[in-house]
């Protein structure tokens, strides 16, 4: 067997390794660039699922995925030939074992450090702490292939490559030239930067990097900050991936197809939905518990709106609410803006006299169709909220500012 190297001797192999510039320019350029290239594609991923461009958003996904991929795949090549990880073991099932419940015990101490960290920083120091976008919009479960797509990336591929980047290479370099406390400070705080968390989340993704730094160094291979990171990420992405999954179907292709119930909707699941003596506990009871108040699966929160509707038609207003729900779960949560349109102009048609919740269906409406390209509607529904409901106000992007941004446009 192959004897494991002494720091001098970790550290003469490196210097030796250094001098040869071609080298090292050549990691830094497929495996270093891969990095930054690969978050910009996440957070762009990001960017463009918030504004419903899918074909796009499908190209930045294959990207994101290759670069990755590549990385890893030059990784493997040069770390077998510069050897930057320490002595090479022969693993065998039982050792894989051992070194997973040696990364389960690391990562409950090194979560319990975060909570620690964060409560002090919020309890003590009285810092505000604010998910990031992608934890926002990932919380929200919504009909996203791509996002689901990243989770499950983001449970697999990206903790390898973020393992192999930034403790397996990066931090091997620094700690030739500086000493290792300051090397694994550094890579620490180079892996916080693409995860653009606020100060609380930085702080403490600042530790989680000094936690895998000392996985690395005490148990002498990278596997073991590898398997902390993958459980770590399971742990908290799968919550949402599993909310994702069950909201997960096909939007109406067409108007036509719109205009009929999704498979999923049928009479026996509306009629599933408990019994309450009104209206309004059975609307409330779709928010609390399969809305946002509850576990997010919105398309049993649109089953329960409508059984509200069947069952209650003599209690308009609460009929109009309900329906307003259906138009904002469609729109908001289910990317089916076919859909969404179309219970808009069936809840105007049906509870026109309640001005607030119509004109918010209508608004609803419009940005549905703005986000399919369908200018021309979207401008008609705006100017529909105008026309009839001039008494209802807005806090924020006004009807008003809407045409006037189509206008900047040239809808």
């Amino acid at each position: 067997m192959e004897r494991q190297r002494s720091p001098q001797d970790t550290r003469e192999y490196w210097e030796d390794v250094l001098e040869d510039r071609a080298y090292v320019w050549w990691l830094y350029a497929t495996v270093g660039l891969a990095m930054p290239i690969g978050w910009t594609a996440v957070y762009g991923l990001l960017g463009l699922m918030q504004r419903r461009t899918g074909a796009i958003g499908v190209w930045s996904v294959g990207v994101f995925a290759g670069l990755w991929l590549t990385g890893c795949a030059a990784w493997l090549i040069t770390g077998k030939r510069l050897r930057l990880t320490y002595a090479a073991r022969n693993w065998t099932w039982w050792a894989l074992g051992k070194e997973t419940l040696w990364a389960i015990a690391w990562g409950g101490g090194t979560l319990l450090g975060c909570v620690l960290l964060a409560w002090l920083m919020q309890s003590i120091l009285g810092i505000e702490h604010r998910d990031s976008a992608i934890v926002e919009t990932a919380r929200r479960a919504p009909n996203s292939p791509l996002l689901l797509l990243l989770l499950l990336l983001g449970m697999t591929a990206i903790p390898v490559a973020e393992e192999l980047f930034y403790r397996g290479y990066l931090y091997n370099v620094l700690k030739i030239r500086v000493h290792r406390v300051v090397a694994a400070a550094v890579a620490a705080l180079l892996f916080v930067i693409p995860h653009r968390y606020d100060l609380v989340g930085s702080a403490t993704i600042f530790l989680v990097g000094l936690a895998f730094v000392a996985a690395y160094e005490h148990r002498k291979t990278l596997v073991t900050p590898v398997l902390v990171h993958i459980l770590g990420n399971v742990v908290m992405m799968s919550g949402y991936a599993v909310g994702i999954a069950f909201n997960l179907y096909r939007p109406a292709a067409t108007w036509e197809e719109a205009r009929q119930r999704p498979a999923w909707l049928t009479d026996e699941v509306i009629a599933a939905a408990p019994d309450f003596e009104t209206a309004e506990d059975l609307r409330q009871y779709a928010i609390d518990t399969w809305g946002s108040r509850g576990s997010r699966r919105w398309k049993r929160e649109v089953a329960v709106f409508e059984a509200v509707c069947a069952r209650f038609p003599e209690d308009e207003q609460t009929c109009a609410k309900a329906r307003l729900g259906i138009v904002t779960v469609y729109y908001s949560y289910l990317a089916d803006y076919r859909r969404a349109a179309t219970e808009a102009d069936r809840m105007v048609d049906a509870y026109g006299q309640y001005h607030q919740e119509a004109a918010e269906a209508l608004m609803w409406k419009a940005r549905a169709c703005y986000a399919l390209g369908e200018f021309a509607l979207s401008r008609a529904a705006f100017e529909q909220v105008l026309e009839d409901y001039a008494d209802v106000g807005w806090e924020q992007w006004s009807p008003r500012d809407w045409l006037d941004w189509l206008d900047r446009l040239g809808k």
